[in-house]
């Protein structure tokens, strides 16, 4: 599905271009280590939820759930940030979005343990720790959701239940996701000039090998462009037509489609990596997130009748 560019959304996207061009400042945006710096001010929980944290001893997990409705599936949620990048509070604002899409899930978060300290797997480790522990929670199915690395992760999840026999999600979204830590895609050099976020250089985060350390950049828990798409639930991929990364998600699509998987491949022209954050923003952030709602809504529903 494709979606004609809007006027607001290129506007911000050029703002992007115009930002990470600054000199040393644009340079930490492009490594992702911008994110690193800024002292977030307090999230303040929007009154139809309520947050609750679960700390684990090396990971923390983070529940936002409606208060007027109990939930039979829970979204399970995998931040990106390049696995530099912790959970925040753009994350908590889509957990709300994610539960708001779907008539009220609750949405559980979890905040992995990053790089450069902790290589993988360590992350990967996390969130299948975390995803057993919301096994044992009362639901009755897990939709698994993901963006940037953190859609790799879902994507690596997800096969990993497959292989190791665990309940598998009932469907899986993954925005942007980073599927190819080997860097072999072509739209790393197609949209090389086009990335508003990542482009124009070679020293950015998609370069960062501080998570890959010593692995084989092959493994498909690392990179799950890899992995086997068999017996794979339902998958939304959402990625965004300038982004270097398109081929990560492009690359996969065909994987599945050849497996069999229910796929749907969602490429929004002139859009930019996790162009979703935006929320309400603008016209191609707003149609991603009725898409979201609207590819999961039958899974909802099959549940609650």
């Amino acid at each position: 599905m494709v979606i004609e560019q809007s006027r607001k959304a290129k506007f911000v996207r050029e703002m992007i271009a115009h930002f990470t061009e600054l000199g040393r400042f644009g340079q930490k945006i492009k490594e992702g280590k911008l994110q690193l710096w800024i002292q977030e001010r307090a999230w303040h929980c929007p009154r139809r939820f309520v947050q609750e944290t679960i700390q684990l001893p090396h990971y923390s997990m983070e529940m936002i759930k409606p208060k007027v409705q109990q939930s039979k599936i829970l979204i399970f949620q995998i931040h990106g940030g390049g696995y530099i990048g912790g959970f925040n509070n753009d994350y908590r604002n889509l957990a709300c979005e994610y539960s708001d899409q779907t008539g009220g899930l609750d949405v559980l978060s979890v905040d992995y343990r990053l790089a450069p300290d902790h290589a993988f797997p360590k992350a990967f480790e996390d969130v299948v720790h975390a995803y057993r522990n919301a096994l044992g929670m009362a639901y009755e199915d897990i939709i698994v959701v993901g963006d940037s690395a953190g859609g790799g992760l879902a994507l690596a999840l997800t096969y990993h239940c497959i292989q190791k026999g665990l309940k598998r999600p009932l469907a899986v979204v993954a925005m942007s996701p980073w599927t190819d830590l080997t860097l072999s895609g072509e739209s790393l050099d197609t949209n090389y000039t086009k990335d508003p976020l990542f482009g124009n250089t070679r020293d950015s985060l998609i370069y960062n090998r501080s998570y890959v350390g010593t692995s084989d950049p092959k493994n498909p828990y690392l990179s799950p462009l890899f992995a086997s798409y068999k017996d794979f639930p339902p998958l939304l991929i959402q990625v965004g037509g300038y982004e270097m990364l398109l081929s990560d998600s492009t690359r996969v699509a065909e994987k599945a489609k050849a497996a069999g998987c229910d796929i749907t491949l969602s490429v929004y022209p002139g859009m930019f990596h996790n162009f979703q954050k935006a929320l309400h923003l603008f016209e191609e952030s707003i149609q991603a997130w009725k898409e979201v709602g609207d590819f999961l809504s039958p899974f909802v529903q099959k549940r609650d009748n």
